[in-house]
């Protein structure tokens, strides 16, 4: 599958004093997942191309001194709507499915981050970051017919857990200008225990989600005192999980592992006023 997200987030901060800040800003997600796979030992196959726009919001509190930096931000979550086409070319997905004129929903959780910042010297920076994602919010996703996108056709809700994620790294002060920084992420992620198909209970499709490790790293370049640039990269090392297809409908044939991993890109840019 080709899950392709393009995020922009643009935010205000403002100063209360030496040492205290808040910040706040919108969301806006503009997504699209296309997918072409053929069934094992069948001929059937399924093509999927849904696109969407949705915004959230975020807000943040900072605390700051000579030496130390502590943040705490809250990102909405919100119901990624997309609009597209599925097209199942068989019998092995339900017929249901089979539409040109389609509605998907899903939820993006709400998440909390707390960060922390030491300055060890005048060029070394070490910080730590938890992630609390509010996955028991994000539990429900669901296909309708775009003509009457109230009518449900299908939806999957999902027992799912809240989970800690923690981010350790550091920065490094080339000069004046230009920085670097680099670090490691643990994600235990959530666990999807049972499936519910329009309310009857299907049973277990994914177990166990194993943990996931990521590698990040960036650039800041810094214009002048009142613009900054930031680039950065996190790639998430594959990982594996048992997939019980069965429990969707689906032949037992098709229950097996799957194995994903994850790139993501991000720039920005900031102006002090």
């Amino acid at each position: 599958m080709d899950a392709t997200y393009f995020d922009v987030n643009p935010n205000l901060a403002y100063r209360l004093s030496s040492h205290w800040s808040v910040g706040g800003g919108l969301d806006a997600i503009f997504s699209r997942t296309k997918d072409h796979f053929y069934f094992m030992n069948s001929t059937d196959y399924a093509k999927i191309d849904m696109k969407g726009t949705d915004v959230g919001w975020n807000a943040g509190l900072l605390y700051s001194s000579n030496f130390y930096r502590f943040g705490l931000t809250y990102r909405s979550g919100l119901t990624s709507h997309l609009r597209g086409t599925v097209d199942t070319g068989g019998a092995v997905l339900p017929t249901v499915f089979d539409d040109k004129n389609e509605v998907g929903e899903s939820q993006i959780p709400p998440t909390w981050r707390f960060s922390g910042l030491y300055q060890l010297s005048p060029t070394w920076v070490v910080m730590t970051t938890l992630y609390y994602t509010q996955w028991k919010q994000a539990e429900r996703s669901g296909i309708a017919n775009g003509d009457d996108p109230k009518k449900i056709k299908y939806y999957t809700d999902y027992d799912n857990n809240n989970t800690i994620s923690i981010a350790v790294g550091a920065k490094h002060q080339f000069n004046q200008r230009w920085g670097m920084a680099f670090g490691v992420i643990y994600d235990p992620q959530l666990t999807d225990n049972h499936v519910l198909q329009n309310g009857e209970n299907k049973g277990k499709r994914i177990a166990p989600n194993n943990a996931s490790y990521g590698l990040t790293m960036g650039l800041h370049y810094q214009r002048n005192p009142q613009w900054h640039y930031a680039f950065a990269m996190l790639y998430v090392l594959p990982t594996k999980q048992n997939v019980y297809m069965s429990s969707m409908g689906m032949p037992p044939a098709m229950d097996g592992v799957t194995r994903d991993d994850v790139f993501e890109v991000a720039l920005a840019t900031s102006r002090v006023f």
